[in-house]
Formats: C-alpha cells, sequence, structure tokens
C-alpha cells in the first residue's frame, strides 16, 4: 500500500527555485521575517509592558520548522535528482 503525500505551499515553492543561491536567499528571508515579528513583540513587551499572545510563539516556531522542513525536502530532491 503507496501513500500519497501532497507538499505543502512553501515546499513546493522552495523546491521550484532551480539556483541554489536564490533558494537558500528565499529562505533566508522569511527567516529573517520570523525573527523580525519576535523581536517586535519582545521589544512591545519590553517598552510598554503589553501582554505577549502565546500563539505569536506558537505561530512563529511552527513557520519555522516548517521553512526548515522546506529546505531539508528540496536539498534531499536536489541530492537523489
Amino acid at each position: 500500500m503507496s501513500t500519497t503525500t501532497t507538499d505543502s505551499p512553501l515546499v513546493t515553492k522552495i523546491c521550484s527555485i532551480e539556483d541554489p543561491g536564490q533558494r537558500y536567499a528565499h529562505a533566508y528571508g522569511r527567516l529573517c521575517g520570523i525573527m523580525l515579528l519576535m523581536e517586535q513583540v519582545c521589544r512591545s513587551h519590553a517598552n510598554t509592558g503589553t501582554k505577549i499572545d502565546p500563539d505569536v510563539f506558537t505561530n512563529s516556531i511552527k513557520d519555522y520548522r516548517e521553512l526548515d522542513e522546506a529546505m531539508s525536502i528540496a536539498l534531499d530532491r536536489r541530492l537523489k535528482a
């Protein structure tokens, strides 16, 4: 019995970028966006005492893991090609 998995939109996007430099630049840009959001949330909390929404951290960690997985899949596919 075989199972078919559907790639996430991020995996499809990352895998579609042929040039390794462009692929890593795209991934790095996404990583910077995740880190910038985390910095802004923490800075806002430090400066104004606003409560930090735990979903922001949960979603950022989820986004990072998805990015990590997409890059791993793209590398795996390039090595097998």
